[in-house]
């Protein structure tokens, strides 16, 4: 029993503190955004609406809403943070000195909203398996 019993108070000591998994969480969560955005979609995998004629004229081909891609502002002014407390794990994203993101989620009478905010499934999900690794004890 008593073997037992140390391995749930290791297991609970992981838990409390997942300051380890913090960084590995921002890069997974920012390279699912660049990912989803390079390929000009939104989070839960939908198509953007296509540029208007006047926007590719303007600025040439490219993805939506990156059309510098890795260059774009929406990618090189992304902000990932990771907030740890014993009882929960937040993730959040920003764009400083973007005002103008918030168009691109709500849309205007002129543009189609094309919201690039929220994160992918698939990283989320990711983001849970780095934490139950770490609280076990398993690499990561």
């Amino acid at each position: 029993m008593g073997a037992l019993r140390e391995r749930y108070e290791s297991i609970a000591k992981r838990v409390a503190d997942l300051s380890p998994v913090v960084e590995p969480i921002r890069e997974l969560f920012k390279q699912g955004k660049r990912t989803h955005l390079l390929a000009g979609v939104s989070a839960q995998g939908l198509t953007y609406a296509p540029p208007a004629p006047a926007t590719i004229a303007r600025r040439g081909p490219g993805t939506v809403l990156v059309p510098h891609g890795d260059e774009s502002r929406l990618l090189t002014h992304l902000t990932i943070a990771v907030n740890v407390s014993p009882t929960k794990l937040e993730v959040f994203q920003s764009w400083p000195g973007l005002d103008w993101v918030h168009y691109h989620t709500t849309g205007t009478d002129r543009m189609p909203a094309r919201p690039p905010d929220n994160f992918r499934v698939e990283d989320r999900v990711a983001a849970l398996r780095l934490v139950e690794a770490h609280a076990f004890g398993l690499p990561y």
